[in-house]
């Protein structure tokens, strides 16, 4: 076994527990939802859109339409990197590897959520 075949069974290893699977199933679903939504309802335009909301400020960032993409790529990076510890953690602490990877799900309902309130904002 050389070491490419050995990270390879690194990476699928976690994917033989449920809880680490079916988590990272739920989170790329969501954050696909969060770049459905965006890519559903913004559209290409030379006008500025607003992409941050607060409720004590009103809108305080504003800036080109794609810069709101930033939010799902951020819960795309989110997902990969938490995935990543949990690699790393899993021969080790199993628990703590699906806290790790688990953690990436709430994550991405609020980036999810802000995105389409972000949506509903720019309309």
């Amino acid at each position: 076994m050389n070491n490419r075949d050995g990270l390879l069974k690194k990476l699928k290893d976690p994917f033989h527990n449920r809880t680490i699977g079916i988590g990272l199933l739920v989170a790329m679903i969501i954050n696909l939802g969060a770049w459905v939504v965006l890519y559903l309802y913004i559209k290409p335009s030379l006008d500025p859109i607003y992409l941050h909301y607060n409720i004590y400020f009103g809108i305080d960032l504003i800036g080109d339409w794609y810069e709101i993409y930033i939010i799902p790529l951020s819960g795309l990076l989110i997902i990969l990197v938490n995935y990543l510890a949990g690699v790393i953690l899993y021969p080790s602490n199993r628990v703590l590897s699906k806290l790790v990877v688990l953690f990436a799900v709430p994550v991405n309902i609020f980036l999810t959520l802000a995105s389409v309130l972000l949506a509903f904002i720019n309309r």
